[in-house]
C-alpha cells in the first residue's frame, strides 16, 4: 500500500504511476494536478519542452497525442481515417519523389549507361537479342540471367551472366579464381 504525500490517499501500484522504478509520492489525480498547475505557470517552458521532446524524437509521437487522436477519432471515425490516409499519402509522396530525384541524379552522372540498358530492353522487347537460359561464364542455370555491358559504346554487345557472375565483374577486388561462383 502505499500514501499520497500530497492527499493521503492510500491505494496500491494501480493508483500511482512509477517514478525510476518506485511508485511516486503523489497519486495520480493529484500528479495530474500538480501537472496542470505548472504547465499553467510555465507556458514557455512547457512549450520548448515539447519541442526538445519532438525534436529528440523525429517519427514519435507523444502519449498525450495518441490520447487526442483517439478521442478525435471517436468523435468522427472517417475523418480521423482520412487524415491518417492524406499523411500517409503526404510521406509516400515524399520519398516517392525523393526516389525519382536520385533516378535522374544517376542518369545525369551516367548517361551511356543509362542509354545502353534502354538500348538493350527495347531490342529484347523487340525479338532482336534473344536472352539465353544459361549464364555464358560459368553455364549455371535456373538463375536470373543478366546483360553485362563491357562496353556502354556497344549497346547490343552483351554477355549474359548469372547474378552471382555480373557481381563478380563489377567488383573492384575480383576474387582470386573468377571460374569460383559462390
Amino acid at each position: 500500500m502505499n500514501r499520497c504525500a500530497r492527499c493521503g490517499h492510500e491505494g496500491g501500484d494501480q493508483d500511482f504511476y512509477r517514478d525510476r522504478g518506485k511508485a511516486s509520492s503523489y497519486c495520480k489525480q493529484c500528479s495530474k494536478e500538480v501537472a496542470k498547475r505548472w504547465q499553467a505557470a510555465n507556458p514557455g517552458r512547457c512549450f520548448t519542452n515539447r519541442r526538445a521532446w519532438r525534436s529528440a524524437n523525429p517519427g514519435r509521437e507523444s502519449p498525450g497525442q495518441r490520447l487526442r487522436d483517439r478521442i478525435d477519432y471517436w468523435k468522427d471515425p472517417q475523418a480521423a481515417r482520412d487524415r491518417v490516409a492524406r499523411q500517409y499519402r503526404k510521406k509516400l509522396g515524399q520519398r516517392e519523389l525523393r526516389n525519382a530525384r536520385r533516378r535522374q541524379k544517376y542518369a545525369s552522372e551516367h548517361r551511356d549507361r543509362v542509354l545502353a540498358r534502354i538500348e538493350t530492353f527495347r531490342a529484347i522487347r523487340d525479338g532482336e537479342l534473344q536472352r539465353p537460359d544459361k549464364c555464358s561464364r560459368c553455364g549455371g542455370r535456373g538463375q536470373r540471367i543478366e546483360a553485362h555491358h563491357p562496353d556502354y559504346s556497344k549497346p547490343l554487345d552483351v554477355q549474359w551472366l548469372c547474378s552471382a557472375c555480373h557481381g563478380l565483374t563489377r567488383r573492384k577486388d575480383p576474387l582470386p579464381n573468377p571460374e569460383f561462383v559462390i
